[in-house]
């Protein structure tokens, strides 16, 4: 026992360790699930205890005190108190006073539902269960008079009309009041399979029907769940008010409370009968001795599916499909061991009615020792003691020890009978046996069978049984005969013609049905060949009793014609359709017979006819039925083309290098085919100019009319990228257009001004350009060498005003910035072999030359070359100082080799810069054909040869594009899909592709993987965190700057739309993947695009970042900025890269391509800091890495 002294705080404290060793949740197995679906429910902060004999008052109550325990009800006759204890301790404060000494039993307060179900099956025989434990053999020994039924339930409807005045006056304890009425309907259907009134003359019987029922109400939940400790003083009240027998049909059997209320009445000499729960399952209870728990059967004497079983079991009765009343005055089925245990309440209330003075002991007893066994032989845990048989225990109750009855009854069966069969089954009328017990007077005999029956002869037995369950029996003879023939039914009668001779007939064939058998079949006695005259044919059936049926056919077989008349078609025609459907004049057929002379022949068809040919068939018939036919070929040919207007010429202005454009197609009309579409034969995207589309209009006939509409694309005009220039220097300014001009001449009229001084600082002047055919124009001024100092820059701008033949393009100013001091040259390498431009040189085609062509704003500069820095493998045969490097390439292995030359000047101060290129090394130089044309341009493959005129690293022949600044992505296609910068520089392969035999700038992982290190070597950091690049990977550079470290558009088509999240990743060799960097001198920018065309570089049409679903991509790249692979401001700018597809788990970049420095990696992977909620503890370490790796990326070595 717990000591009363402890201190409030120490029993909370207590309580939330009772609640640890609690952890597991309470077991509901005590309480088990009372409905199929319905668990018991535990009572929230209510327990019930009784505490041990000889514990005083005083000693209980500071055991309660120890865990806050209030009394809530006190059940006086059994001394057992409800508590309130607080909420969540439940269960922890039940084990503990469990293992306390002073405690006789404590238990959760639970909500329990009734053990009910309502099957839908319409099969269950009414009241099967009266017949299955023999309640007639009880009734006539006791009805259960005098005996008190208590039935501690949901209430019950006393006003049912088959409760006549057996319902007494109940009690409800759960509000201590009088109400008692139903509020589920679960107590009266209980109580009706208890006492429903029998001899009535309406409705059911019951089990005792002259028993009273005292309706205790445990519930007041309208789903007639009830407490543990309502149902204990329900049945304590049951007790003290003289009920002989008390029914609960709630699984309670495991309950203390319930037990020691049950202790209680059966010492007052009641009995208890409880139901066992309808889970299915054992739930492990012991058997109690204060309770009889009744499992179910059902109609075949089986354990009903869902009937608990176990050591608990007592007996077991009747539950499934059990009929009884209904608190809405009428009547139904019902099923559970809800009705099992009323079953066998009813069947102790006939014992203690048979005998009053038996003790709950004696009557327990009797019950289990009259049960029919069932199951394992003796007491199993399925039945118990076996299912109850109330008229054997009803006959030991009432002491009836006379001698059995063994007599059987007397039976007399009917006549024999003997009918004709009506059908493969008859219907016969037995007539009525009769029959005679020594004991129970005149009984029913019932056959067993009635039929129908089929031909034969037959036994019918006929038995009855009397009370004592003897059964006499007698037979009768049942004979069907069948002597009925089969129906015939023979073929038609038929006329044939014969030339002479016997003839074979197809007679056809007979039907035949019979009573018995059904269908038949029927047979003739002839079938031919037939000669002339006429013959009776005889068709017969036999069915299975040897009965023969039979019918008649005529045949009659003449003398005929068989000569067909001659008939001879119209002569064959061919005519010109005249629209889908051509009406012919098929002209007449003449028909001649041997003997009905001449006759009137028939077409099979007349038509119209649709394009074709097609066979007319003329018909000419004797009087006979002979027929002659002949044939006519009717042709309707189509050979009229479709009628085609052709389009009138179409106007527009170009978008970009391509431009996209939306063919209306005309439509043709054909007098055959109707409406037709007409089909161009390109569809573009078109390049500026004039261009003739054709159109075509086949139709089904494959006849087809051409068009030619003319498409005029006016082209862009734009300048060329702004210049730095140095004083005294002559200066070129060149109008550029986007493709050739539909009509020439362009006239480009411009405008001069700017912050230097015309006539002082310059000679420029306003006026206006023309190209009289070409694609560029340009203009030249002098800049005055003044002398001054200081001055600072000065600028001279040219704005070009609207172009007539040409619109204007998104560069439409152009500025020439004039500087004082001295400027670095501009350099550009020109590899050739063979007298050819070129980038790959072969070892079988002679020396290499490769010249450098330099341009510098400062006039008067002289300059050093050093070619020092070029792959060591390409000895120079001219030196490396030099404005040409030449060498052998015949012992050279196949590869990339690159050439690298530092040019400086001799200005104060000095300037310099460094170039490279690359050329790839081949075995022998290709054997071109004159034949063959593989970049469809036209041009042969051995007219234009292997060399690179553009020095763009694809090779003539397989390069249709005419200018510098557009680039193929896929090879040998050049009407889609291009690469394009600005007008005046130069697009050229890069290393990559240029090393993995790309004949075009798109790469793939693969390439860069094998060929992304430096000179197109095998990369040595590749890892890119599992991204994708859906709209393809590009490798090319940038060349003819006329500034070092100026910005350059490029625009990148992308063979995918931009996935969301999208960024722009770029390659550097051997240094691995990083996210474009975004900043003042460096963008990106996207546009819709579609049909493989993207605006103009510097169109308004592009939009900042990288926005999902477009198909075109800017880049804006400085040249030597943290986006240029090489890392040098030279006039080069390299750009291996590609938009990836979020990484897999990875964040991604933005939707409006966030690439930038400070994106913690973005979607290019690696160490992302500062993301987690946590400091990682590597964190320091990570920082120092990514800070060691950004001074890296800044200070880039040369390639």
């Amino acid at each position: 026992m717990i000591p009363s002294n402890i201190a409030l705080p120490v029993r909370f404290a207590a309580l939330a360790a009772l609640l640890f060793t609690a952890a597991l949740p309470p077991n509901l197995a005590r309480a088990a699930e009372l409905g199929a679906s319905s668990p018991p429910q535990t009572v929230a902060g209510q327990i019930i205890v009784r505490a041990a004999d000889g514990v005083s008052a005083e000693a209980f109550a500071d055991i309660l005190d120890f865990y806050d325990a209030r009394l809530r009800q006190h059940i006086d006759p059994i001394n057992t108190r409800v508590l309130r204890v607080p909420p969540g301790f439940e269960q922890a404060i039940v084990q503990e006073l469990g293992q306390d000494p002073g405690i006789q039993f404590a238990e959760r307060d639970m909500k329990l539902s009734i053990q009910s179900l309502t099957p839908n099956d319409p099969r269950y025989d009414e009241q099967w269960h009266l017949e299955t434990f023999e309640a007639e053999r009880a009734w006539r020994h006791s009805q259960g008079s005098g005996i008190t039924v208590a039935v501690l339930d949901t209430g019950v409807h006393a006003g049912h009309a088959d409760f006549g005045n057996r319902v007494l006056a109940g009690w409800n304890a759960v509000d201590q009041s009088s109400d008692s009425s139903d509020i589920n309907g679960h107590g009266t259907k209980v109580a009706g399979v208890i006492a429903a009134v029998a001899d009535n003359g309406i409705g059911i019987a019951s089990v005792a029907p002259q028993a009273r029922i005292l309706p205790i109400r445990v519930s007041n939940d309208a789903d007639g769940g009830a407490y543990l400790s309502d149902i204990a003083r329900g049945l304590t009240y049951a007790a003290d008010a003289g009920a002989r027998v008390a029914n609960i049909s709630y699984n309670v059997s495991d309950s203390p409370t319930v037990a020691n209320a049950a202790e209680y009445m059966l010492e007052r000499g009641g009995v208890v009968v409880v139901a066992a729960g309808n889970d299915g399952i054992d739930p492990g209870y012991s058997d109690s001795p204060f309770m009889i728990t009744v499992s179910a059967t059902t109609s075949s004497d089986s354990l009903a599916s869902w009937s608990n079983y176990g050591a608990y079991i007592d007996v077991a009765a009747p539950g499934q499909g059990i009929l009884t009343l209904t608190r809405s005055d009428g009547y139904a089925k019902a099923s559970g061991t809800s009705f099992a245990s009323p079953a066998t309440a009813g069947v102790v209330a006939l014992i203690l009615a048979a005998d009053p003075d038996l003790t709950p002991a004696e009557v327990e007893t009797l019950l289990e020792e009259n049960a029919d066994d069932l199951g394992s032989a003796g007491w199993d845990a399925q039945f118990g003691h076996g299912r109850v048989n109330a008229g054997r225990v009803a006959e030991q109750a009432a002491g009836d020890s006379s001698t059995p009855d063994t007599q059987a009854p007397v039976v007399t069966a009917p006549a024999a009978v003997t009918v004709e069969a009506t059908g493969a089954l008859t219907g016969v009328v037995l007539g009525s046996a009769s029959a005679l017990d020594n004991i129970d007077g005149s009984l029913t005999a019932v056959p067993d069978t009635t039929g129908p029956f089929p031909v034969g002869s037959h036994t019918v037995t006929w038995r009855a049984t009397d009370s004592a369950g003897n059964t006499g029996s007698d037979s009768q003879s049942v004979t069907v005969q069948d002597t009925t023939a089969p129906q015939v039914q023979a073929p038609a009668d038929l006329t044939v013609q014969s030339t002479g001779s016997a003839v074979s007939v197809g007679l056809g064939t007979a039907s035949a049905t019979d009573l018995v058998d059904g269908s038949l079949s029927a047979s003739p006695d002839q079938t031919g060949p037939f000669a002339l005259g006429t013959h009776t044919v005889t068709w017969r059936a036999t069915d299975s009793a040897g009965n023969t049926g039979s019918d008649t056919q005529t045949i009659v077989v003449t003398l005929s014609d068989v000569t067909a008349p001659v008939v001879s078609a119209p002569a064959d025609i061919t005519l010109e359709a005249t629209g889908s459907l051509t009406a012919v004049a098929l002209g007449s057929a003449t028909a001649l017979d041997n003997i009905d002379g001449s006759l009137s022949a028939s077409a099979d068809r007349s038509g119209p006819f649709p394009v074709g040919s097609h066979s007319v068939t003329w018909s000419a018939t004797d009087s006979a039925g002979n027929t002659g036919s002949a044939t006519q070929i009717v042709t309707v040919r189509d050979t009229t083309p479709p009628a085609l207007n052709p389009p009138a010429t179409r106007t527009l202005n170009a978008t970009g290098y391509l431009t996209d454009v939306k063919l209306n197609a005309p439509i043709a009309s054909d007098l055959v085919d109707g409406d037709i579409t007409a089909v161009a034969d390109r569809i573009g995207p078109f390049t500026s100019g004039r261009h003739n589309i054709v159109w075509t209009a086949t139709d089904a006939a494959g006849n087809h009319r051409q068009v030619v509409q003319t498409l005029k694309i006016r082209p862009l005009a734009e300048f060329a990228v702004d210049q730095v220039v140095g004083e005294g220097d002559t200066v070129e300014v060149r109008v550029l257009l986007s493709g050739d001009a539909a009509d020439y001449p362009v006239r480009l009229p411009y405008r001069v001004g700017g912050s230097a001084t015309p006539g002082q600082d310059h000679d420029a002047s306003d006026g206006t350009l023309e190209i009289a055919a070409g694609r560029s124009a340009a203009l030249s001024f002098n800049v005055s060498a003044d002398g001054a100092v200081g001055e600072g820059d000065e600028t001279v701008l040219f704005t070009l005003d609207a172009p007539d033949n040409a619109v204007r393009g998104g560069r439409a100013s152009h500025t020439v910035t004039i500087r004082e001091e001295n400027l670095p040259p501009r350099v550009d390498l020109e590899i050739r072999q063979g007298g050819r431009t070129t980038t790959t040189v072969y070892a079988d085609a002679g020396t290499v030359r490769v010249s450098a062509g330099v341009v510098d704003p400062n006039p008067d500069d002289d300059h050093r070359f050093d070619w020092s820095l070029t792959d060591n493998t390409l000895v120079s045969t001219s030196g490396v100082d030099t404005d040409e490097y030449s060498f052998d390439p015949q012992q050279l292995a196949p590869g990339i080799y690159t050439l690298r030359l530092t040019v400086e000047d001799d200005g104060t101060p000095s300037e310099s810069v460094t170039v490279q290129a690359s050329l790839r090394v081949a075995q022998q130089t290709p054997d071109l054909r004159a034949d063959e044309d593989s970049d469809n341009d036209g041009i042969d493959d051995a007219s234009e040869g292997p060399g690179d005129s553009k020095g763009n690293g694809i090779p003539d022949f397989l390069d249709a594009l005419p200018d510098r600044h557009v680039l193929q992505s896929r090879a040998r296609v050049a009407d889609r899909d291009l690469l394009v910068t600005e007008a005046g520089l130069r697009l050229r392969l890069g290393t990559t592709a240029l090393a993995a035999g790309r004949h075009a700038a798109g790469v793939s992982v693969a390439d860069i993987t094998n060929h992304g290190g430096a000179s197109g070597t095998a990369a040595l950091a590749v890892e890119d965190d599992n991204h994708s690049y859906p709209g393809g990977l590009f490798d090319f550079e940038l060349t003819g700057l006329t500034q070092a470290g100026q910005s350059v558009r490029v625009v990148i088509p992308q063979l995918a739309p931009i996935p969301a999240g999208g960024v722009y990743r770029k390659y550097i060799a051997d240094q691995g993947w990083q996210d474009f960097v975004i900043d003042a001198r460096n963008s990106l920018a996207s546009a819709p695009g579609g049909n493989g065309s993207c605006p103009a570089p510097a169109s308004t049409a592009w939009r900042d970042g990288l926005n999902a679903g477009d198909l075109c991509v800017r880049l804006r790249i400085e040249d030597g900025g943290p986006n240029d692979a090489d890392g040098r401001a030279n006039g080069q700018v390299l750009d291996p890269g590609g938009v990836a597809a979020p990484a897999a788990g990875g964040s991604g970049g933005t939707s409006g391509g966030g690439n930038s420095l400070s994106d913690s990696g973005g979607g290019g992977g690696g160490c992302s800091l500062g993301r987690r909620g946590t400091q990682d503890p590597l964190f320091p370490l990570l920082a120092l890495l990514a800070a060691a790796g950004l001074r890296r990326s800044r200070r880039r070595q040369p390639r």
